[in-house]
């Protein structure tokens, strides 16, 4: 993964930065490493303290591929955020 990014860094191909940031939310989540997985959707405009917030999409428009990948990348933290408290069941 750090191999992927530091990649995309230097020569960003379309997709592929959204491909790396949602893969690697996926492996920051895996290995209980919430703040990791929070900071890469920050320079994206997603806020989750002190209450989850995402970037406005415009109305009526259809949703990129890529603000789906982040879009949905984000929405895994507040679940595994739950699901460690108890509030959603196995």
């Amino acid at each position: 993964m750090r191999e992927a990014s530091e990649l995309a860094r230097r020569i960003p191909p379309a997709m592929f930065r959204e491909e790396v940031i949602s893969q690697q939310v996926c492996v920051d989540l895996a290995i209980s490493h919430l703040a990791a997985a929070q900071e890469l959707l920050k320079t994206d405009g997603f806020i989750f303290e002190p209450d989850f917030r995402f970037p406005d999409l415009p109305y009526g428009t259809n949703v990129p591929h890529t603000a789906g990948l982040l879009d949905n990348s984000a929405l895994r933290l507040p679940l595994y955020q739950g699901r460690g408290k108890g509030d959603l069941e196995n």
